[in-house]
């Protein structure tokens, strides 16, 4: 039996916390709420980082991947209790990610975070536009179905905008996807660290299981 093994939360950071120095992205988020409250943390935490400017896409996305896998081998973690989470573009990363591998997760946690990057970076990262109608958001739910997933957002967000987070968590229960947001009414992207300060999130993410086959 696998009683023993303790389950791997890996963290993705935001845009502020990009780097290489390996410390930036325990601040804020997890990290904060890990050192304040160590007790909710039966679990070993990674934390990758992505390099300055960069997403959580492409080959930073693969390599977060083979970081996993190294660390449930090198720790002999339980790979049927492997959770995701994010905050702001680390959010985005959550998304991405589990779209992709969706067999590789337990359960997601995201904060302050939206599948699309917000529009105003599109536009400072001179890509095109990407498509925000419900379409594009029951595409997401439907790559996420039968992952169970927890959002928190500012209710007052400008800079990833709190109604598509709404959009998302129609799009998810739509399709019959486990999923909650709770919003901070007064609060706007600052929200981000809230969530992980949520302390009845911890059981419930821990108790969650990737289904087997």
């Amino acid at each position: 039996e696998r009683q023993e093994e303790l389950p791997l939360v890996v963290y993705l950071h935001g845009a502020s916390s990009g780097g290489d120095d390996g410390l930036r992205q325990t601040e804020g988020g997890l990290g904060d709420a890990i050192r304040r409250n160590p007790e909710w943390f039966p679990a070993v935490a990674l934390f990758p980082q992505a390099p300055t400017g960069r997403g959580w896409e492409g080959e930073i996305a693969d390599l977060v991947l083979r970081q996993i896998d190294a660390t449930i081998a090198e720790l002999d973690l339980d790979p049927d209790r492997v959770y995701l989470t994010g905050s702001s573009m680390g959010g985005e990363g959550v998304y991405y990610l589990a779209m992709r591998h969706p067999r590789r997760f337990a359960g997601l946690v995201v904060s302050c975070g939206s599948p699309f990057t917000p529009a105003w970076r599109l536009e400072e990262l001179g890509r095109p536009p990407v498509d925000r109608s419900r379409a594009g958001f029951d595409a997401v739910a439907g790559a996420l179905r039968g992952l169970p997933l927890r959002a928190f957002h500012g209710g007052e967000d400008d800079v990833v905008e709190t109604e598509e987070a709404r959009a998302m968590q129609r799009a998810l229960r739509a399709a019959g996807v486990d999923a909650a947001l709770k919003e901070y009414p007064r609060l706007g992207h600052e929200a981000c660290g809230r969530a992980y300060l949520e302390e009845d999130l911890w059981p419930w993410l821990f108790s969650q299981q990737r289904p087997r086959d």
